[in-house]
């Protein structure tokens, strides 16, 4: 506006000038009591003149004109135009109405500054700079708002104190709102949001709420609704559904103190860990309390890791099943391969095991068949040439002095080591077995020998006999 009028009075110079000077050849008066004048290269320009109650300056050519009124005898308006019509300045491109109204691209402001356009943008506020904040402020009495520009993305603050605005502060951090321009992640409260939705601060839904979330393609959609207090009970319930129906009967839901996950493909994530009746949840899942898997009904638990606990302890302990119940604990099922492996040891009528030993039993055991394989040789040794066999007086020998076999433990050694080994044991006997199958392959050999001699003694002695009696019949003759 200062520039307007300081145009206004260059104007009125110049026309008071040439009507001191009327010999001055920049300026002209025509016959339509308009004025025009010429630049510094001596070309007409622009022109002064009125046009009904319209006073406007114009360029000599097209361009945008200056008006003053539009052309009715009570307005004094300010308009840039570029036409006049019938004495009405046309196609607006800014006006200041007598009230203190702007209209921009139009002639009828309705408030302090009214922007409208058929095809380009609006407005347009930019800063060239880059170390700054940049934005637009709007206001009502004492409450504000900052629509701001970083380098980052874009963002809104709000406050009832200029020193709490992001113009004023320059700092991200007092924003309320923020998209980001690289990610499109929203941050509310947060002025870097790592999601496409984050949030610092609580969300209230009035009433009931509505979330939906719908693949790429479009043929999943997930929805989270909330029911209010009067249509899902004290509180309101959460209800989820993954198969496309929104408010479906029978839908996954959560109320306070409830957790209902029903549906045959109805699967809950927790990413942390969970507690159940306790708030000190050290594990994926902690409950405090007694758990029912399955009601009254049949249903199954799979695990691939139980630590126990003491019934009585908060320490790692014993692991409990059926305990107290006088129920069996039944392990596997009918045709299963492999129904239970155990890394560690067995016991069983008694709380200790040997050290050393997998298995321990208290008591007897009855079974149709035992397998025992042994990682040392088997017996077959004794068989090869090499192998050293003792003679039966040896073994006599041995006895009488240790008064057990050889490669046998004695019975003070049994009770030392509170048993035999089975395999080893087995291996031993068998060892024993086949030393006496050597023997008595000897002894075989040595009776057939004996009797191959004892035949040829027979037969000799026959020979001898038929002599004898040859010659005593010949004396008795």
């Amino acid at each position: 506006m200062k520039k307007l009028m300081t145009l206004i009075i260059a104007i009125s110079s110049s026309i008071s000038v040439f009507a001191q000077h009327p010999e001055n050849d920049d300026l002209d008066l025509n016959n339509d009591k308009s004025i025009r004048w010429k630049d510094s290269n001596g070309t007409w320009r622009s022109q002064l003149f009125t046009t009904g109650n319209v006073f406007q300056v114009t360029p000599m050519g097209s361009g945008v004109r200056l008006f003053f009124g539009d052309g009715t005898s009570s307005d004094s308006d300010l308009w840039f135009a570029k036409t006049v019509s019938s004495g009405t300045p046309s196609t607006p491109f800014m006006v200041v109405k007598e009230n203190g109204r702007v209209g921009i691209g139009h002639g009828t402001p309705d408030m302090k500054l009214d922007v409208r356009s058929d095809g380009e943008f609006v407005t347009r506020f930019h800063h060239n700079g880059t170390s700054h904040i940049s934005g637009v402020r709007v206001g009502r009495n004492a409450s504000y708002g900052d629509l701001v520009v970083l380098p980052t993305g874009f963002g809104i603050g709000a406050a009832t104190s200029g020193t709490s605005l992001p113009l004023n502060s320059q700092s991200s951090n007092d924003l309320d709102f923020f998209i980001s321009n690289s990610t499109g992640n929203v941050g509310i409260g947060i002025g870097d949001p790592k999601s496409r939705l984050s949030v610092d601060g609580d969300i209230f839904f009035n009433n009931r709420a509505l979330v939906t979330a719908q693949s790429a393609d479009g043929t999943n959609i997930d929805h989270m609704w909330h029911d209010d207090a009067a249509a899902g009970g004290a509180g309101g319930t959460w209800n989820f559904t993954s198969d496309g129906t929104y408010k479906k009967a029978g839908n996954s839901r959560l109320r306070a103190g409830h957790v209902y996950m029903v549906g045959t493909n109805s699967t809950s994530y927790f990413a942390g860990n969970v507690g159940i009746g306790t708030t000190d949840a050290d594990m994926k899942l902690t409950v405090q309390g007694h758990v029912n898997v399955g009601g009254t009904g049949n249903a199954r638990v799979k695990t691939r890791h139980i630590d126990g606990k003491s019934h009585t302890s908060a320490d790692f302990g014993n692991l409990y099943l059926n305990y107290a119940s006088n129920y069996p604990v039944i392990v596997g099922n009918t045709g299963n391969a492999v129904d239970m492996i155990v890394y560690g040891e067995i016991i069983c009528g008694s709380t200790t095991i040997p050290s050393g030993y997998k298995m321990a039993i208290a008591g007897k055991a009855i079974m149709e068949e035992v397998k025992v394989q042994i990682k040392s040789a088997w017996p077959d040794y004794v068989f090869t040439p090499s192998y050293n066999l003792q003679s039966l007086s040896e073994v006599e020998s041995f006895i009488n002095e240790n008064g057990h076999l050889p490669n046998i433990p004695s019975a003070s050694e049994v009770e030392e080591n509170n048993g035999i080994e089975l395999g080893a044991m087995n291996a031993r006997l068998l060892e024993k077995i086949e030393e006496l199958t050597l023997h008595l392959i000897n002894k075989d050999k040595q009776v057939t020998n004996l009797e191959q001699q004892n035949a040829q003694l027979e037969a000799t002695l026959t020979q001898v006999l038929e002599r004898l009696e040859k010659i005593e019949s010949s004396v008795e003759k």
